[in-house]
């Protein structure tokens, strides 16, 4: 019985077995099913060519989200390739709509089709601007600093008491991304010194 806990609560709440939670965490992932992956060589560089997806995303009203290998430098210092990866629910659509062409010699994006809706949950970028425009409006809100104290102390890791929490809940979902929600709970209330 004592080896089926993975946490313990006393005066506070502690991770006691790490490889088993991670264990469950890879039994319980699912990635997403991709029905059809298109390569392209574009004459766009990587920042204008995520302005022109940003842009076509607008125009069509349509989700085109960076995989988690594209988007990785937003929330951790590593390199990422030339290749950008991006998920859309109709790429046959957005391909009408982009230069260049299908290529599997140096492409520079590729187009990864589902309709599986976890891969869109944060898909509002405006949304996001618009969070970071009012967070910056009310920094100096003792209410925003509370907040960011908060958020350090209970989300600044996945042993942290509000993750913990938040896999505790009968909404949890082990598809969700606590890492990515943790770093933008951070960016949005950044820890503020007394």
């Amino acid at each position: 019985m004592v080896e089926d806990l993975i946490i313990t609560r006393t005066e506070t709440i502690r991770l006691l077995w790490p490889d088993k939670l991670l264990e469950k965490l890879r039994e319980n992932y699912n990635p997403p099913v991709v029905k059809e992956r298109i390569r392209l060589k574009t004459p766009e560089n990587n920042q204008s060519l995520l302005k022109l997806l940003s842009e076509k995303s607008k125009q069509l009203e349509l989700p085109i989200i960076a995989s988690g290998t594209s988007s990785v430098t937003r929330y951790t210092v590593m390199q990422r390739g030339d290749l950008l990866t991006v998920y859309c629910p109709k790429v046959k659509m957005l391909l009408e709509r982009l230069p260049g062409s299908q290529s599997d010699r140096f492409p520079n994006l590729e187009l990864l089709e589902t309709e599986d809706e976890p891969v869109y949950f944060d898909a509002r970028l405006e949304e996001w601007e618009y969070s970071l425009f009012l967070r910056d409006q009310y920094k100096n809100n003792p209410l925003s600093k509370k907040t960011g104290n908060l958020v350090s102390e209970y989300f600044s890791s996945l042993e942290g008491k509000g993750i913990i929490r938040l896999m505790e809940s009968p909404y949890y979902r082990a598809e969700l991304q606590y890492e990515e929600f943790m770093s933008a709970l951070q960016e949005m209330f950044p820890l503020v010194f007394k």
